[in-house]
C-alpha cells in the first residue's frame, strides 16, 4: 500500500483503537463508576484475563520505548502518543505512533 494511501487509513485505525475499547469500557462506568478495585479483580479475574492484559501492558512499555528512542518521531508527537496509549491503549496509540513514524519519513515513501 502506498505512504498516501496508509495514512488516512492509521487515522482511521486510531479513531477504531479509541472508540472500541472505550466502548466495552463506558457500560463498565456507568454501572459502576470508576470503582478501581472492581476494575483490576475483573481484569485479573482468571489466567487468561491477566494474560491477555499482561500482553498489552507489554505492548505499551515497547511502543512507548520507540516512541521516546529519538529514531522515529518526534517528542512532542511521542507525548502525545503517551498521552493516547495511557488514555485509551495501545490499539489507539501504536497507529498514531505509525502515522507519526510516516510523516516523519522513517519508512521509504512510495
Amino acid at each position: 500500500m502506498k505512504t498516501q494511501h496508509l495514512k488516512p487509513v492509521l487515522l482511521a485505525l486510531t479513531v477504531a483503537g479509541v472508540a472500541i475499547p472505550y466502548a466495552a469500557f463506558l457500560p463498565f462506568v456507568v454501572e459502576h463508576g470508576f470503582d478501581v478495585p472492581l476494575l483490576v479483580a475483573q481484569a485479573a479475574a482468571n489466567r487468561i484475563s491477566a494474560f491477555a492484559w499482561l500482553d498489552v501492558v507489554v505492548s505499551a512499555v515497547v511502543l512507548l520505548v520507540a516512541a521516546y528512542s529519538g529514531r522515529f518521531i518526534q517528542r512532542r508527537q511521542a507525548l502525545i502518543v503517551t498521552v493516547l496509549t495511557l488514555g485509551a491503549g495501545v490499539s489507539a496509540g501504536l497507529p498514531l505512533f505509525l502515522y507519526f513514524a510516516l510523516q516523519s519519513g522513517v519508512f521509504r515513501k512510495d
